[in-house]
């Protein structure tokens, strides 16, 4: 009958500390038994064709990517965030939510490959001629054997990008990949490497 009375008045604690055992349990599994992808790639383009098809691009990632975290298995993913001027200053939830993404991936190491275009640059660049260049390595010096790159970007639009993903529509103009450089004022500078 003690034990009863006990279980009987403290059936409330015991309740609030069955849920914080559960939810702490799932959140001990889950960061234990998370896969890190080898390869990320931020794909910033509002151009519908593309990030309907970034499974596509997934799959491409995948096909030439080493793996990079050694956990014995390839996986890439691609974060998508369909940014333009209009849809961030329209004021919603979601171009709020928009914004504070796109600050975070920028501060991050998460996503070291960028595709992107010049409508999104203009969210992100103020100034076309220095932003880019600050925070892209300049493509062009380590590979200055193709014409389709000019300084940090690849310009897309000149190579077979749409054709592999069976996108018949037009870019958006100035359509590129790019490689962001790291922070070398971070103190992890290889895990950005």
């Amino acid at each position: 009958q003690k034990i009863g009375n006990w279980f009987y008045h403290s059936k409330w604690w015991l309740g609030i500390a069955t849920f914080c055992v559960l939810v702490g349990g799932f959140l001990i599994y889950d960061y234990a038994t998370r896969v890190e992808a080898d390869l990320s790639l931020l794909l910033l383009s509002a151009n519908s064709s593309i990030y309907i098809n970034d499974a596509q691009i997934n799959e491409m990632l995948s096909q030439g990517c080493a793996d990079y975290n050694s956990d014995g298995t390839v996986l890439t993913e691609v974060v998508s965030l369909p940014i333009s001027k209009a849809s961030l200053e329209n004021g919603s939830a979601k171009s709020q939510a928009n914004s504070t993404q796109l600050s975070v991936q920028f501060m991050s190491d998460m996503c070291m490959l960028v595709i992107s275009d010049k409508e999104a640059d203009s969210c992100i660049f103020e100034d076309e001629s220095t932003g880019p260049a600050a925070i892209y390595e300049n493509l062009e010096e380590l590979y200055p054997q193709y014409d389709f790159i000019e300084g940090c970007r690849v310009k897309l639009a000149d190579t077979a990008f749409s054709e592999k993903l069976g996108i018949t529509d037009e870019l958006y103009e100035g359509t590129y990949l790019a490689l962001r450089r790291y922070d070398t004022t971070e103190s992890d500078q290889e895990k950005w490497k």
